[in-house]
């Protein structure tokens, strides 16, 4: 991973603590690689 990815990664790392501690959402997990993370074509 590069600089910038690793970067992005920590980021998305803190938001979603931010999200889990403090406002009480349960984290499903990261999809990165799912068959079911993809673009929904818009009509």
């Amino acid at each position: 991973m590069d600089k910038i990815g690793q970067i992005e990664r920590i980021t998305q790392n803190r938001v979603v603590k931010l999200f889990k501690e403090e406002l009480g959402y349960t984290y499903l997990g990261n999809w990165e690689e799912s068959n079911c993370n993809r673009q929904l074509k818009s009509n």
